[in-house]
């Protein structure tokens, strides 16, 4: 290993007694990163390796190459030609910049059945936080021939935006949906603001000011 590698094995080693780390592949050999799913077209990356930033969950830090499996809801980094993972319980967060835009992902408000997804925060104003969480599935590969079930498989990625408030997180549908989310005492204000600003809270960019602006 290299200098990051060996920084990055004694930050996990100093927490958890043992190196967690996986080497996925080397990518000098042509190994492809769906090696476990070999039939399986498509990636389920959110973006490919760039400069991002990790906080570990025994609070250090380190930089490096990085990108977000969401479909195993692990963080990957590469090292020269290596490519290692770390699990979901050894990252607290993480942040990577993107057209000169920094992205943060956190992970404890949404939880569904138990899984402690990663999400990119939007936004956060009185108590309410503005999520995007970022999923892949295998499904039917559209683009694939009739001709053998497994053959048609591919990673389907998605994207859901949710408010999460007082421990709970709903799905922003419309902008009834997301009134009927808020707390009552906030839900007349919403719908003025909505009204007076012609929000329509299904656009990224207008959920963001409403969350931001909401008194």
């Amino acid at each position: 290993m290299k200098k990051l590698s060996l920084i990055l094995l004694t930050l996990l080693v100093s927490h958890y007694g043992v190196c967690q780390l996986t080497n996925l592949q080397n990518i000098a050999n042509g190994t492809p990163l769906t090696a476990n799913n070999p039939d399986v077209s498509g990636n389920p990356y959110f973006t490919d390796f760039v400069a991002g930033e990790v906080l570990l969950a025994n609070g250090s830090v380190f930089g490096g190459l990085i990108r977000y499996n969401s479909y195993t809801n692990e963080l990957e980094y590469k090292e020269g030609f290596d490519v290692f993972t770390l699990e979901e319980r050894q990252v607290q967060n993480f942040k990577i910049t993107i057209d000169g835009k920094q992205k943060v992902f956190e992970k404890g408000l949404y939880r569904p059945a138990n899984a402690n997804l990663f999400y990119e925060r939007l936004a956060e104003n009185n108590g309410m936080t503005l999520i995007k969480v970022y999923t892949s599935a295998i499904g039917q590969d559209s683009n694939a021939s009739s001709y053998g079930s497994v053959m048609g498989k591919a990673f389907i990625q998605s994207m859901t935006v949710f408010l999460c408030s007082n421990d709970d997180c709903s799905e922003v549908k419309n902008n009834k949906s997301l009134i009927a989310s808020l707390p009552e005492e906030k839900q007349d204000e919403a719908a003025e603001l909505i009204k007076k600003e012609k929000l329509n809270l299904k656009k990224e960019d207008d959920a963001i000011y409403f969350i931001q602006t909401l008194p």
